[in-house]
């Protein structure tokens, strides 16, 4: 735990730098984000949407409000009056998506009044920022504790460090967004169901009944209700805890657990983000408002086959790693290619710890030893978030291009116990920390090599 909460704290550092760095509204939507932000700050209220908006925070305005509403309220002492201003400076000639580009990289047209000392909308920008970054280092800490209840301790703690380290989750952390909010919120939750399948030494398996057993399931009532509050991805949650109740009530051989669960679950859930789609169906007659969101987004003007997807995918690897800006400041290819040998080695580590299981473990696995059962139960759960996200962005792709890693951010857990399982596979204690530690420097390095350069304004012309 120690050393999950130092890898933690050094990724918040770098996370601040890159908060710091990167130029104000440089990252994918955050401009739209933030008008929600202030749009709350400013006492305006909850957005209300309409087809072809022409609203400050667009898409945005019928996104679930929790991350939102958090931040109007950490921002909400700031004379934000600047920012219709600051909006208007969006550069024409943008290049938006495009890593190939040589100019233009800037969504804005930026003044020396965003330097320091900040003030108006750029500090309040910056404290929503901050937020963000505190978000990405309670991710990292229920990625932890979850990977650690499914594979031993230290392997977990290798896995936390590599993916505490990706660039792009340090720049995603890094951006006021509502991504960080379902990022922890998801953490958080899927920590909690595996505590829930397996409790392991927090309580034994009698300790799961009565008052013990409601406390867990309130608190995972909180923390639903709050993830579903955060984005309509953590929607997908709630599946994963009625099959893991499924499962306790399976292990007591007894009905009483998913009585419980319907009470101390589902009330505190429905309490905290029920009123919040039963708003958008009073306005929008549908309670995802999922009519309103894509009439304001850029649709494919044919649904996308599975060729097109596939030749997309390449976006959807490098935006996975690191690919900044508006997705139009990108690594040198030669750092793509070790993404990619990353990627064949943590492959090759699956491998071998399969056929290791296959050849040895399999046969001294009993059916019935309970925290066996308990481990593996936990960890076919991650799996299958990571599984439900992978097809909902499947979903997505075949109506609009999104090819873009950060999706995949709210199974952090699931790809830490994944990176766990793979450096374990080849058996070489010093190899978690030899991949951490090139994460580490590439991505400390990242703010002055790829970000600032990509911003640096032009020479004036005498």
């Amino acid at each position: 735990v120690a050393g999950a909460s130092s890898g933690a704290g050094t990724a918040v550092i770098l996370a601040a730098t890159y908060s710091v760095i990167t130029p104000a509204f440089e990252t994918p939507d955050e401009i739209w984000h933030y008008a929600f932000v202030q749009h709350l700050a400013t006492g305006q209220g909850l957005p209300v949407s309409a087809a072809g908006t022409q609203a400050l925070w667009q898409q945005q305005g019928v996104q679930a409000p929790g991350y939102y509403l958090a931040a109007a309220a950490l921002t909400a002492w700031i004379d934000q009056s600047d920012f219709p201003a600051v909006y208007a400076r969006a550069n024409p000639h943008r290049a938006i998506g495009r890593p190939d580009a040589a100019a233009n990289r800037n969504y804005l047209i930026h003044h020396r009044d965003e330097q320091w000392p900040w003030r108006g909308s750029i500090l309040a920008l910056h404290v929503a920022r901050l937020f963000s970054v505190l978000l990405g280092a309670v991710t990292l800490w229920a990625s932890y504790q979850a990977a650690a209840r499914i594979v031993a301790p230290r392997q977990a703690l290798a896995g936390v460090a590599v993916f505490a380290f990706i660039p792009q989750f340090i720049f995603i952390s890094a951006a006021a967004s509502n991504d960080n909010a379902v990022n922890a919120l998801a953490a958080l939750t899927l920590w909690r169901l595996v505590v829930l399948v397996n409790p392991g030494g927090e309580r034994a398996e009698a300790g799961l009944q009565g008052r013990s057993l409601r406390r867990g399931f309130l608190l995972l009532g909180v923390l639903l209700g709050l993830a579903a509050l955060s984005k309509l991805s953590a929607l997908g949650l709630f599946g994963l805890a009625g099959l893991a109740v499924l499962y306790v009530a399976w292990r007591q051989r007894s009905l009483r657990p998913i009585f419980a669960a319907a009470l101390w679950i589902g009330v505190p859930a429905a309490a905290i983000a029920g009123w919040w789609y039963a708003r958008n169906w009073l306005l929008y007659a549908d309670p995802l408002a999922w009519n309103v969101w894509q009439a304001n987004i850029l649709l494919r003007v044919e649904p996308a086959g599975w060729k097109v997807i596939a030749a997309e995918l390449t976006s959807l690897e490098r935006s996975f790693w690191g690919l900044f800006g508006w997705l139009n400041a990108p690594y040198p290819d030669l750092v793509y290619q070790f993404f990619r040998g990353l990627e064949l080695l943590l492959a090759g580590g699956w491998l071998l710890a399969l056929g290791r299981w296959a050849v040895r473990d399999r046969h001294t696995h009993v059916y019935g030893d309970e925290r066996a059962d308990a481990r593996w139960a936990g960890g076919l759960l991650l799996l299958l978030w990571l599984a439900i996200l992978a097809v909902s962005w499947l979903r997505f792709m075949h109506i609009a291009p999104a090819a873009q890693g950060r999706y995949f951010f709210p199974a952090a857990p699931a790809l830490v116990m994944l990176i766990a399982v793979g450096l374990h596979g080849w058996g070489v204690w010093t190899l978690g920390r030899l991949v951490a530690g090139l994460l580490f420097l590439l991505s400390a390095l990242t703010p002055w090599w790829i970000i600032q350069p990509a911003y640096q304004p032009p020479l004036p012309l005498a």
